[in-house]
This record gives structure tokens, C-alpha cells and sequence, in this order.
């Protein structure tokens, strides 16, 4: 009887020494994953900002443009003066940088800006040739709103799909540590 008590304190003591390395392993786990599913919180919630921002100035950039069409000048025709045109190409340059769209369209926005600004430095010529101009911008421009809401829409999706992943993996942990706990406790009490 006392060669199998003996040999039960062993047992449990092995059990309680695995369970408590276990359960310490489990708890580290959670803490990576945690500080892992915070780190990719915070780069999301940058991404969604950018591409937030170059869909909303995409949009009213297609806005303005189309209704300077509409209206019969251009927007290169319009009051603005080169700084100031500037300074709004650099902020949609900006971005559209920060919003990863691709080189292709980059290159096509910037070739159609640089032929207008190109034009207005010939003289003013007639309004359809800044339609055809303001035209491709907007073309361009769209295609660029459109292809922002996608990654937009697809950054979000893996978001939620990571957060996802996380809450399940978490909550597996957090199940593990409970089932070794409760039998650390079953252990401790037959050690007794």
C-alpha cells in the first residue's frame, strides 16, 4: 500500500510538473499571439486610413474634373494658378503613394497631367483638347478609385479573417489551460 501511494504522489507530481509547464506554455502563447494580433491591428487600421483617404480624394478629384468638363472649361482652364495646381498633384501624388496603386497607373496619371500642363504652357488651346486631356485623367483616376475600394475591401476582409483566426486560437489556448488546470487541481488532490 505504501510502494503504491508512493508511486501515486510520483505520478502526480509528474502530472502536476508537466501541467504547470504546459499551462506556462499555453500563457506564452497567448501573450505572442496577442501582441502579434496588436501589431496587426495597428497596421490595418494605417492601411484603412490610407486607402480611405485616396478613395474619398480619388472621388472628389473625378468630381471636380467632370464637372469642369461639364461646364464647358477645364480644369487647367480654370482660375488655379501652377503652385496651386502643383501642390494638389503633389497630394494626390502623396496618396497615391501611401495607397499602393500600381506603376502603370501611376505612369499613365502623370504622363496625362504632364500633357496638359505641357498644352497650358504652349498657349491655351481650344477646350475640346483639354476635354480629351481631363477625359483620361478621369479614366484613370476612376480605374485608380476602383482598384483603392478593392484593396480596401480586401484589407478588410483579411482583417477580419485574422481576427478570426486569433479569437479561435485563443480560445483553444484558453480551453487547454483550463482542461490542464483542472487537472493539475485533480493531481494536487490525489498527491494529498
Amino acid at each position: 500500500a505504501i510502494e503504491k501511494a508512493a508511486s501515486d504522489i510520483e505520478e502526480a507530481t509528474t502530472k502536476i510538473d508537466g501541467g504547470a509547464a504546459q499551462i506556462s506554455s499555453d500563457e506564452a502563447d497567448v501573450r505572442d499571439a496577442t501582441l502579434i494580433r496588436k501589431k496587426e491591428r495597428g497596421e490595418f487600421e494605417i492601411a484603412e486610413k490610407e486607402l480611405v483617404q485616396a478613395v474619398d480624394m480619388l472621388s472628389r478629384a473625378v468630381n471636380i474634373i467632370e464637372r469642369e468638363m461639364q461646364g464647358g472649361s477645364s480644369l487647367v482652364q480654370a482660375a488655379v494658378s501652377t503652385e496651386d495646381l502643383d501642390s494638389v498633384l503633389a497630394g494626390v501624388g502623396a496618396v497615391i503613394d501611401a495607397a499602393s496603386f500600381s506603376d502603370a497607373d501611376k505612369s499613365r496619371l502623370a504622363s496625362l497631367i504632364q500633357s496638359a500642363q505641357d498644352a497650358e504652357d504652349a498657349g491655351a488651346p481650344a477646350p475640346d483638347a483639354y476635354k480629351s486631356h481631363s477625359g483620361g485623367i478621369v479614366d484613370v483616376l476612376t480605374k485608380m478609385k476602383d482598384d483603392a475600394e478593392a484593396q480596401l475591401s480586401e484589407e478588410r476582409k483579411a482583417e477580419k479573417e485574422s481576427n478570426h483566426n486569433y479569437e479561435m486560437l485563443k480560445l483553444s489556448l484558453e480551453d487547454a489551460i483550463a482542461a490542464d488546470n483542472k487537472e493539475m487541481d485533480e493531481a494536487k488532490a490525489n498527491e494529498g
